[in-house]
């Protein structure tokens, strides 16, 4: 937590090189003002919580000489090109395309990711580690039929996402894996899904279709889904509406830039 809570550093310069860097740790860097990052030639190890809430950062470098990380336009990824692993959380990009290779999103990959509305998946995506993106401004999430794994908190306290088109071959969700999500308003959910932790959709109020497997266990609705939206399969309906206020939000965001910046 070296530099946590330093709102108004915006550079970090070291004294000689980075070559000496080799760990970056939890909360390092977390709710500061910094707009660029350097990973040196010997970085090896990035905590996933280091650059939480970091809205200004919009680019980490990455030295090519370092055999474990990559920096394919500010965003991190591992050398083999197999994990993402840190988006900036100050990329004003409202989409963001996911290199094909990727077959993991790592830990609070996009968390705190503000501007972020759209991430499209790779094909060969097989797991969604923790908090990935959680705290992030996406409106829907469409997950690939290669999805294995989806863990805790992945998409928790998105309280702009509206639309989850969750595709895979797993059989459960994650604890609390949309918790907080209070405009999620259409779920779909895979024909292998059977149950789900009590807490994965704890507090989602807005919940009104869901399409579901007959093999569903009915306690996964205990979790906040209200039983009104089992009975209703047309989802299509409310889209014309989510559209709607996806349009509103990004004239919104329009506006922020435009006194902000």
């Amino acid at each position: 937590m070296a530099f946590h809570n330093c709102y108004n550093l915006v550079e970090v310069a070291f004294q000689n090189d980075t070559s000496n860097l080799t760990n970056i740790e939890s909360h390092a860097f977390s709710h500061t003002g910094l707009r660029v990052f350097n990973f040196g030639p010997n970085v090896s190890k990035v905590n996933a919580k280091a650059f939480l809430f970091c809205s200004s950062l919009t680019y980490i470098n990455v030295s090519k000489s370092n055999p474990n990380f990559t920096s394919v336009n500010g965003v991190i990824y591992n050398k083999q090109m197999t994990k993402l692993i840190i988006y900036p959380p100050g990329n004003k990009s409202v989409s963001y395309t996911v290199n094909k290779t990727v077959v993991t999103i790592k830990k609070y990959a996009f968390s705190s990711c503000e501007y972020i509305t759209l991430v499209n998946l790779p094909p060969r995506l097989r797991k969604i580690c923790k908090f990935a993106f959680s705290n992030s401004a996406i409106h829907n999430i469409t997950t690939p039929d290669t999805l294995t794994m989806i863990q805790k908190g992945a998409f928790m306290h998105c309280k702009n996402l509206t639309i989850a088109n969750i595709n895979g071959t797993y059989t459960q969700l994650s604890e609390q894996c949309f918790k907080y999500d209070e405009n999620l308003t259409v779920v779909y959910l895979p024909q292998s899904f059977e149950s789900s932790p009590l807490s994965s959709f704890a507090n989602c109020s807005s919940i009104q279709c869901v399409t579901y497997s007959k093999n569903m266990k009915e306690r996964v609705f205990m979790a906040g889904i209200p039983w009104v939206a089992l009975s209703d399969t047309n989802c299509s309906k409310y889209l014309p509406a989510i559209e709607r206020r996806h349009q509103e939000y990004q004239k919104w965001i329009q506006n922020i830039f435009r006194y902000r910046y």
